[in-house]
């Protein structure tokens, strides 16, 4: 004889998921009820309800539906009906993908996609979001696929944070590139994470040559040495301004004013800094040659001087 209270207080645990599936009256559905349920099932549907990271299992030819509750997030709207309901009952706008997902997880096959794009209507009107999916066929006793879990990661915010950030990276780009000076940022690693167009261009570097690769590994061992006290003085937090001397690709040296800058985080800790480059060497030669021509106006002078005394 079967213990019907057992089942009343089954699933064990499960939180407000697991509250529902007990209170739920399976006998509408094509499941039957609980009482009635195949071992396999009962098991499945326990680990679910518990399980800590969202999932929906959808049983049986109707594909009906069972989760836990970091899947009601996922579900939105939908939840809490959609408990028990079947899938193209109650995904009808990506139906398209989710039959065929079925077919092929009843067929025995595992499936998994990453930052999966989707318009949802969840929450009431058409929102692109983005999933890690992970599709997995529950076999019974005899090697028969009675079901499908799907183990779902919601991206959606992280997608749209890199998004923004490759946005802002790139307007980033345009703006220092439109500039008459040369930026680039390293980490307190002493590792590239920027050049603007004019800086790669004024050494001659490609952007492989240059992003993610450590300072001393682009400019050299002698230059590094040379500038690493100044850097390190930037990430302590000092700004740093002074004039020196590079080679450029064609053998050429031309004076220059390296800026040392610190970026601060939120918690106002120094985490990089930028080096700004502007070429003085036109300004330097126009200096040199102020000089120069001082220095004979002022010879020429005193050469009239001796004579006219």
């Amino acid at each position: 004889m079967t213990d019907m209270g057992a089942f009343a207080s089954w699933p064990v645990g499960g939180g407000e998921a697991g509250a529902l599936v007990r209170a739920f009256d399976w006998s509408k559905t094509s499941l039957g009820p609980i009482a009635e349920w195949p071992q396999i099932l009962r098991l499945k549907v326990n680990s679910v309800v518990n399980s800590p990271i969202p999932q929906v299992l959808m049983w049986g030819p109707d594909h009906v539906m069972i989760y836990n509750d970091g899947y009601t997030e996922i579900a939105g709207n939908y939840h809490p009906h959609a408990l028990g309901g079947t899938v193209n009952g109650i995904w009808p706008e990506i139906w398209d993908w989710n039959e065929k997902i079925l077919e092929a997880g009843f067929r025995g096959e595992v499936q998994s996609f990453r930052d999966q794009k989707m318009v949802l209507n969840r929450n009431g009107m058409p929102e692109e979001v983005v999933f890690d999916l992970f599709y997995t066929p529950i076999y019974n006793d005899v090697g028969i696929v009675e079901g499908v879990l799907c183990t779902v990661l919601e991206n959606t915010e992280k997608v749209k944070t890199v998004q923004a950030l490759a946005a802002s990276r790139e307007e980033l780009s345009r703006l220092t590139s439109a500039l008459p000076i040369l930026v680039g940022f390293i980490d307190l690693n002493y590792t590239y994470r920027f050049a603007n167009q004019g800086y790669l261009e004024w050494f001659g570097w490609a952007p492989e040559d240059v992003l993610g690769k450590r300072v001393v590994d682009v400019v050299g061992e002698a230059f590094f040495n040379e500038r690493k006290p100044f850097i390190q003085r930037a990430m302590a937090g000092e700004h740093i301004v002074s004039d020196t001397s590079i080679q450029r690709p064609d053998g050429a040296r031309h004076a220059a004013e390296i800026r040392y800058v610190p970026r601060r985080d939120h918690r106002g800790e120094v985490d990089g800094c930028y080096i700004l480059i502007i070429d003085i060497e036109t300004r330097k030669r126009a200096e040199r040659d102020i000089l120069v021509s001082n220095s004979r106006f002022k010879a020429a002078v005193e050469a009239v001087h001796g004579v006219l005394w």
